[in-house]
């Protein structure tokens, strides 16, 4: 989980926190006309975040389902606080050309990680000392999750500055995910 086990508690509070955030974004599209982010855009936004609200009525409770959508709203409040604050983000120079898009696609790959069972076939990180135990496994995975996220975050926002500050981002994230997730398995094992 991306946050601590103590957010299972707040999830109206980051439901509140998600709307108030997608209400600015509405703000400022109505009354700032030169920064304001794109209607598709906002408009994806608000779909994405009735998607939420469904779902998070579907889980109805169940522990490992409103674990992953409060993981979902996390993602979704980050990335609506960062069209708030800076709609230049997700211009379509930004997202295509310098391929910052793959930032938040690594964030939403991250959100999984954390509940993927031991498996040897396509997803989690794999190493031998994660392979041995289930316990090491979820453990190194949590871990890997939270670092897919903020390294997704991070590049999307570095993308701004240029193509090339958005691949050495990617490419130290890359780094960091391998190395401190092979010591940690390593650590716990």
């Amino acid at each position: 989980m991306l946050l601590p086990d103590v957010a299972l508690s707040k999830e109206r509070v980051i439901l509140l926190v998600n709307s108030v955030i997608l209400a600015l974004a509405w703000v400022r599209y109505l009354f700032l006309p030169k920064t304001r982010p794109s209607f598709g855009v906002l408009g994806a936004f608000t779909l994405v975040y009735a998607a939420l609200l469904l779902i998070q009525i579907m889980v109805n409770r169940r522990h490992r389902g409103l674990k992953i959508s409060l993981d979902l709203n996390v993602v979704f409040g980050s990335y609506c606080l960062i069209l708030v604050l800076l709609p230049l983000a997700y211009a379509n120079t930004a997202i295509v050309g310098h391929l910052t898009g793959v930032g938040i696609i690594v964030s939403l790959i991250g959100v999984p990680m954390s509940y993927v069972p031991q498996n040897r076939l396509l997803y989690g990180i794999r190493i031998p000392a994660s392979k041995n135990s289930p316990a090491v496994w979820q453990k190194t995975n949590h871990l890997a999750a939270r670092i897919c996220f903020g390294f997704g975050g991070l590049s999307f926002l570095l993308g701004l500055l240029g193509q090339a500050a958005f691949v050495l981002t990617m490419a130290v994230g890359a780094v960091v995910l391998a190395v401190s997730t092979s010591l940690y398995a390593r650590k716990l094992s």
